[in-house]
């Protein structure tokens, strides 16, 4: 089984409510289902090109964040990195979610999202 470097876009313990505008991130790397490491990164402060980049330079695979705009989605699925977004709760409780396949339950959905899942229609929330 692949190891797989999954992105947690945090502020203070919680996910970034903004992916686009937040400057911290855990990275936790699994191997065979099981978090090896983890380690904080500091995001670029440039442009969404940078942060993309960025996440794409330190071998990212998956992102777990808040919100993001059409154009930074668009350059994630660019640089091949999957993204869960429109996800709120403690990093903790979110990460744990997220390697049990539990992120679609309402409680992980940003307020506004859970009814109309408007804001996920185009995003597939499973790992497979």
């Amino acid at each position: 089984m692949k190891n797989i470097k999954t992105c947690f876009s945090v502020w203070q313990g919680r996910i970034a409510p903004v992916f686009d505008v937040s400057s911290n991130i855990l990275i936790q790397e699994t191997e065979e289902g099981k978090v090896k490491s983890e380690y904080s990164l500091q995001l670029p402060a440039e442009t969404v090109f940078d942060r993309v980049s960025f996440l794409s330079e330190n071998s990212v695979d998956v992102i777990v964040c808040g919100a993001v705009s059409r154009e930074t989605a668009m350059l994630l699925n660019l640089f091949k990195i999957k993204c869960f977004p429109f996800i709120s709760g403690s990093v903790e409780e979110v990460a744990a979610a997220y390697y049990e396949e539990r992120l679609s339950e309402s409680r992980f959905l940003m307020p506004g999202c859970g009814r109309r899942r408007m804001c996920r229609r185009r995003f597939n929330f499973h790992h497979k």
